[in-house]
Formats: C-alpha cells, structure tokens, sequence
C-alpha cells in the first residue's frame, strides 16, 4: 500500500484504536499504550498489503491481535486473574512483520535515532515495558518519554521514505598520517593516540569544513550513528571536536591537504626563503660564535661547523623567531591549543595521506619540532630537533629527561660504568649523546654553560647564547614576510575558515630549517656529518658544567 494512504487511514482510525483500548484496560497510561502497539503494528501491516474490502473488520482484527499479546503478557507478570477477559481474536501478524522490507527499514531507521531514543524505542516495544516504568529507570518525567516516543516514530516514518546514501567518506575514506602536537603531550598521548583508528580519522574529516550533528556524520560516513556516538564523545571530551549549538560538532585538528600542485609553488618560495636567510643571517651567526670558547661552549673535536649544525635550526625556530615573525594577536580569542582532561596542553595537527603527493614530496624535509627538556632534579635541559640528518630512530616519545640527567651525572664525574650504570650508558650510546672513542667515553653534543637560578636549576632559555644570538635585520624579515604571506595566500583555500589564523601563523613560523642547512652544504658553509655527529647533532646541552 502506498505509505501517504496508509498514514491517511491510521490517522483516521487513530481515534477508534483508542477508544479500543480504553474499553480494555483500567487506567489511561495503559490505554495509551496499548493504543500506541496497535498504531505500530497496524502500520507496518498496511504497508504490506494493497486491496481491503472491509476496513473496520481488518483494523479490528489487528488490535484484537496486539490486544491478545498484552494480555498474555500481562499474565506472565502479574497474579490477578483474567480468566474472565474476552480475547477477540488469535490473529498474530508478528511473524509476517519480522520477515517484511518494511520491518528491516524499521530496525534500520531505529539505529539513526538519537540514544536516548533508541533506547525509549527498544525498552518499549521490544521488551514492552510501560511507559511509566521507563520514566523511572532511565530518570526522565512521563511527559518526556511520551514526546520522545512521538518524535522517535515521525523520524523514523521519514527516514523509512528516503534512500539513505553514504556520503564520499563513505566510499572512499581517508587516511591521516604525520600526525602530531605543537605544546605538551599529556597521559594519553598526543594527536596520533587519539586518532588511532580510521573510523576517528574519518568523524574527524567529516566535520573538518562543515560543522555537523552525529547523524549528519554518520550519513557521511554510512555507518549507523550507534558505531560513532562513543567516539565523538570521546573525541570531544578530550578537545579534538567542538560542541556548537544545534549539537553539532567542528573540528579543532589542523589537517593539512594542500594538493601537490600548490604543495611544489609553497617548496619553491620555502627554498627562497631559505636563500634569504642564508645570505643575510647565516654570517651573522657566524661571526658571532667564532670565539666559541669565550662564550662557554663545548663543541665535540672543536668542529665549528658542528656548533653550526645546531645553532642554525636553533635561531630559526621557538621563541626567537616567534618575536619577530608571528602576530600574537592572530591566537587572541580563539582556542587551538587547547589544555585536555589528561594533562596535554597542544595544537592537533595531521595530514591527508595521499599516495600521488607522497611519492612526490622529499621526507628528507620534514623535521620535528623544536623539543625542549629540563631537569627538575639537576641543572640541566636541553634542546633538540630530529630531522633526516640524524640517525636518531624515535621521536619525541624517546626524548627523555631521564637521558640528559644521566649525561650531566657522566659530566660532573658522579656516575661510573659498572653493572648498577650499564642500561644508562645504553641509552647515552643509543641517543648519541657519548660516543666511544678508542675505548674513551666522550660528550658527542654540543655543551652551553648556564648558570643556576634561584632554585638551583638552569636558566635554559633565558641564558647567555640565546641573548647573544644576533638580530634579524630588518631587511630579511621584511622579505621573508612577504614570501610567507604568499605561502598563506596559497594554503588558505585548502582550510575551512575557522583554520585560517591558525594557518596564517603557521605560515609565518613553519620555516623549512632543512632547506636551509641544504642551501649551506651547497655553498660548502657546511660540511657534511661524519657517522658519529650524525648521532647526536642538532641537540645542544645546557648545564652549569662543562664537558673536561
């Protein structure tokens, strides 16, 4: 039967189902209930079949059958007796319905409610419990659970008329890689922790550029919403989805997409820049650190070039170039970095895996960020950056405080090699940090004599060397501003709005330190790294004792 005409008759007969009921049961909850089972019922059975010739008696035959099934159930749960109560009929269409389309449509546009609805849905029809006792085991008032079993029904009615479609992401579902944090992983771990399965990967792609509810997600996705409610919840509890009004939820990842045709203009003006700097920055610093030994620095066999290695990267990233490149006020009032329940304080960010793109860019200049350590048992910290320089295998999950103090203990003389010591030194020599020269233990990095402050801990980032790094002059940073603002202009149309500070000041600050140490090793500035700098360069030490 077409459903307009069946919903026109059920609407029709609506009032004698209740009148029905009413004149079964004692109370008017009970006749609201029973006359909702014969609604559902006599729905679903019109729908299956097509000529009728009497539609009172075929209506009648219904309810006398939904009628029938109360009555037994009934009889299982209570004591009193009903032998005296008329069953009109025997007709039992549940077997008829279970096997129907439109009965497999139900079951499916059940799983698209909301929680709370396909719970109300299944406590009452499936395992029949009252109205009233829902109420009181899921805490909600009668009048509650009434709007939601109405609402529940009108949902599911148009849902069972439309086809539903997966979305792209449905089809053909993406992959994330690269992903990671700008700030301070906490208990859980960062970016790729969270979003470790590909479902994650995909709720989080699917509310990237538009915000959506988790059924709109779910459409995109073309799975059931019951798959993903748990892990939007999760995902927003921990600050990777944005709640908004209507329920709907925004993405707070940056993601990077940005197609190969644009990803070749952006290397090309990165590799500019990084001529830039060379030429007007680069002897600066040269010429600033020559008198190395002056200044307090150890630098492993004396090489210079090593000191370099390090001191490039080092003054082209943190809070230095943050002073004179990033407007601050491009972060007022808005919340990338955001502080989580298990103690991570940092920026999201991930990639669009994409295979073309992948065979066409050069890992060789992808490096991690500026990663920073200090001890709060000994005056010591650290800076380090990986990159395809070094032979370091991990990233900043190996980057432990633990190594550096053990290294400062080796330093001041208060840790000998023997049995108790042997995993320390393990870990010295698998970090590079000691290298075994002709059977002699020596410091493979390069040392920054600081002093202690007040509590007996090194000023690692307020000490000398950063204070003699020399100044930008004014000149670089005006081109390298226009190039990055040319970077910008390029990536934005690749990002949803709501990104588009974020990129900006990404833009400013995500200078390609590779391409520069690149550009010195062509110009021969640089010398390429011998096997044993390779395992502990760019890490430079700061402590209040210098290597003997």
């Amino acid at each position: 039967m077409d459903k307009i005409y069946a919903d026109k008759m059920i609407e029709k007969y609506q009032t004698m189902f209740y009148g029905f009921a009413l004149s079964k049961t004692y109370t008017i909850d009970e006749a609201e209930e029973l006359a909702a089972r014969i609604v559902l019922e006599a729905y679903v059975t019109l729908l299956k079949v097509d000529d009728i010739s009497n539609w009172d008696g075929y209506l009648y035959r219904i309810a006398s059958g939904v009628y029938a099934r109360y009555v037994k159930e009934i009889k299982r749960n209570s004591n009193f007796a009903i032998d005296d109560m008329e069953i009109t009929s025997d007709v039992d269409f549940t077997k008829e319905i279970m096997q129907s389309e439109d009965y497999k449509l139900i079951k499916r546009e059940i799983s698209w409610l909301s929680k709370i609805q396909r719970e109300i849905i299944y406590m009452h029809y499936y395992e029949n419990n009252k109205i009233s006792y829902i109420s009181h085991a899921l805490n909600l008032p009668v009048g509650t659970v009434k709007w939601h079993l109405h609402d529940a029904k009108k949902i599911m009615k148009e849902g069972m008329e439309i086809v539903r479609n997966s979305g792209e992401l449905g089809i053909k579902p993406v992959s994330f890689c690269n992903m990671g944090h700008n700030g301070w992983a906490g208990d859980k771990g960062d970016t790729s922790d969270f979003l470790n399965t590909k479902l994650r990967q995909n709720i989080a792609y699917s509310a990237y550029f538009d915000a959506k509810t988790v059924s709109e997600i779910a459409t995109e996705l073309g799975v059931s919403p019951v798959f993903i409610e748990d892990e939007v919840d999760i995902l927003e509890e921990y600050g990777f989805l944005d709640k908004l009004s209507g329920n709907k939820y925004l993405t707070n990842i940056k993601i990077d997409n940005v197609p190969l045709i644009a990803f070749d203009e952006i290397i090309n003006l990165q590799k500019e820049i990084s001529k830039i700097i060379c030429d007007e920055y680069v002897p600066l610093l040269e010429s600033k650190f020559i008198n190395y030994h002056e200044l307090g620095i150890y630098i492993p066999e004396n090489d210079f070039g090593y000191l370099l290695w390090s001191l490039v990267p080092m003054s082209l990233g943190g809070q230095f170039w943050d002073k004179a490149f990033s407007d601050s006020c491009l972060l007022e009032g808005t919340h990338y970095r955001v502080k989580r329940k298990d103690g991570g304080d940092f920026i999201a960010h991930a990639s669009i895996a994409d295979n073309e793109k992948d065979l066409n860019i050069n890992a060789h200049f992808i490096s991690s960020g500026d990663m920073t350590r200090g001890s709060m048992q000994y005056p010591v910290a650290s800076w380090q950056l990986s990159s395809d320089f070094d032979l370091r295998e991990f990233g900043w999950r190996d980057n432990l405080t633990s190594d550096f103090e053990s290294l400062y203990l080796f330093m001041i003389g208060k840790m000998d090699k023997n049995e108790a010591t042997l995993d320390k030194f393990r870990r010295l020599y698998d970090r590079g940090l000691i290298i075994n020269n002709n059977g002699k233990d020596e410091i493979n990095v390069v040392v920054v004599n600081v002093h202690r402050d007040d509590n007996n801990k090194v000023n690692g980032w307020s000490n000398d060397l950063f204070s003699l790094l020399p100044a930008y002059p004014d000149n670089m940073i005006r081109k390298v501003k226009e190039k990055t603002h040319l970077i910008y202009e390029i990536e934005k149309k690749y990002y949803p709005k709501h990104m588009h500070k974020l990129v900006e000041y990404y833009a400013n600050l995500d200078i390609n330190k590779i391409m520069v140490l690149d550009e010195l090793v062509e110009r021969g500035v640089l010398k390429p790294l011998t096997e044993a700098q390779k395992k502990g360069v760019m890490t430079v030490i700061f402590s209040d004792t210098l290597p003997n």
